[in-house]
Parts: C-alpha cells; structure tokens; sequence
C-alpha cells in the first residue's frame, strides 16, 4: 500500500484520476483544484515525519509553488487564492484559509524554507487581511464572494472551522500587533462556531439556522 502511495504522489500535482464536472468548474488529470493541492502537501508533510526522504520535500515544493503561481490573485491590496485556476468570478473563503494552513506546515520541515519563500509569506499576510477584512461582526464568514455581482454566498457550515483552523495555525507566523488583532478575530469566529453552529446538546447544524439534514461532515 505504501508503495502505491509513493508511486501515485511522485511527478504529479492532479487532484482527480478521472474526468469531473461540476456545475461551475471541470477537474481532471490536468485541472486540479486547490483542495487536493493544499491536503496534499499536509500529507507530504507527515509522509516527511515518518519516512525522512529528500523527495517528499521536493514534491511537497512543487505543490505549493504551484498554489502560488496558479492560484494566487492580488487586488486591492490583498491576496486571496482561487478555488481551481480557471475561477473568475469568484473566492472561496476557506480554501484561503487552507493556504495559511498547508504553508505554515510545509515551512517546518526545514528551517530555511522560511527565508527561501518570504515573498510566498508576504502573500500569506495580505491574504490574512484579506479573511479578517471579510469576517462578519457576529464571527462567521461568507462561503463565497462573486465580483460581478458583488454579492457574499452564505452557507454556515463546518467550512467554518476550516478558517479557523487555518487562522490558528498561521497565527505563529504574523508579528505581535498583527497577532493581537487575529486572536481578536479568532474569538469572534470560535465563539460563533461553538455558540451559534452547535446546539447546547451537541448536535451542529447542517446550515446555520437549518439543522437537517445531519450529514458525514457535520
């Protein structure tokens, strides 16, 4: 089994071994989408933890060099990556968030990552501001933001915790003014998802104020 894994993760950055459509984007062999991307760097990263060999950090490079050329967006001062790189129209608020996360990762697996890729760190700090400036007063964010018709999608669910966790993680990497106003943030988020997203019972909500159905991720 490990062997497969390894000939499978080895001189590839795809994310699906078959042809995929979805409403809004194609995925494939050759279209990859941020998820896979930034899991499977975090898997790189334990691979690294188990086995110490030179190539999962040289795989695990490729990935994310490949988040910040193809996925990365500047506008306005802020950084934000895209869902898959054909997106256009819109940013997903988690996957940013994923970014934060999978790059905090990958940089302790050796400590001269950190000066090797500072402008990839720099993109993660505006991309910081970026969630913090679209976090809502009561704590939650937008699923989505379409810049045409520059409206929030809302949808309420455990794709909050994926913010918060990856706030979490990154907040190591930001300097003491700026971690100030991210715990700020992060209490805001953790209090609505705990207060709001669960019941007093235990039970989450599907979306926020929905409760059913109760599925797998939930």
């Amino acid at each position: 089994m490990l062997d497969l894994l390894i000939s499978r993760t080895k001189d590839t950055c795809s994310s699906y071994y078959f042809k995929y459509i979805f409403i809004e984007h194609e995925l494939g062999p050759n279209i990859t989408d941020i998820i896979c991307l930034t899991e499977s760097v975090k898997t790189l990263i334990e691979m690294h933890d188990v086995l110490q060999e030179k190539w999962i950090l040289t795989e695990a490079k490729k990935r994310i060099e490949r988040i910040f050329s193809d996925f990365r967006v500047e506008k306005n001062g802020y950084v934000y990556f895209k869902y898959t790189p054909n997106d256009t129209n819109k940013v997903v608020f988690n996957v940013v968030a994923l970014v934060l996360e999978s790059f905090s990762e990958f940089i302790k697996l050796d400590n001269n990552l950190l000066h090797e890729y500072k402008d990839y760190l720099n993109d993660c700090i505006k991309a910081l501001r970026f969630l913090l400036k679209h976090q809502r007063d009561d704590g939650a964010w937008p699923y989505a933001y379409y810049f045409k018709s520059n409206k929030y999608y809302y949808q309420l669910d455990y794709h909050q915790g994926f913010i918060i966790d990856g706030l979490t993680t990154f907040s190591k990497l930001v300097d003491r003014i700026e971690r100030r106003e991210l715990l700020r943030t992060l209490f805001k988020g953790i209090n609505f998802y705990e207060f709001r997203q669960f019941t007093d019972k235990g039970f989450s909500y599907y979306r926020y104020p929905l409760k059913y159905p109760i599925d797998i991720h939930n």
